[in-house]
């Protein structure tokens, strides 16, 4: 894992972006 200081801001983007959808997909599976 890279050091906090050595992210950009594409890398939290991305970070968030995998997160999000991941959070996306539980919701999902709960609904069914």
């Amino acid at each position: 894992m890279l050091d906090g200081d050595e992210l950009t801001w594409d890398d939290w983007a991305d970070l968030f972006e995998e997160v999000d959808r991941e959070k996306t997909e539980r919701e999902k599976n709960k609904n069914t």
